[in-house]
């Protein structure tokens, strides 16, 4: 199981003028995030048992909950815009097949990638 310690606050990503921690490409993207909170319809969500997700070099990537892969998607970036889709798309995925604003930031805890559509975010870190 994962834990999180993160604070249930919304952080404001600005787009037009990104400060010396903004960090993009991606290179930045490969890996293991966690996603502890999302924010939506004006609420946080805190996830007590934060689900992972997993972007691959080869365009592929997987959201894990409980150590196992519960969703497998592909995705695309190119900077600052993020296209998750799947092949058996359902109502019921956690990212819908849409594209995504990709905001990479720094922070002294490591590195943090908001995805924004419309009012919809998620916040990963690592």
């Amino acid at each position: 199981m994962l834990s999180c310690n993160q604070e249930s606050s919304k952080t404001a990503v600005n787009q037009n003028n990104p400060t010396d921690s903004t960090v993009s490409g991606t290179k930045n993207i490969f890996g293991k995030w966690t996603m502890c909170s999302t924010y939506a319809e004006g609420m946080v969500t805190q996830f007590n048992v934060c689900p992972a997700v997993r972007f691959n070099n080869n365009g592929t990537g997987n959201l894990e909950l409980n150590g196992g892969i519960a969703e497998s998607f592909t995705w695309t970036l190119k900077t600052p815009g993020l296209k998750i889709f799947y092949n058996n798309p359902n109502p019921n995925l956690t990212f819908p097949d849409t594209f995504y604003y990709a905001g990479f930031n720094k922070t002294e805890e490591g590195i943090k990638l908001t995805l924004t559509h419309n009012d919809r975010s998620y916040y990963l870190s690592r």
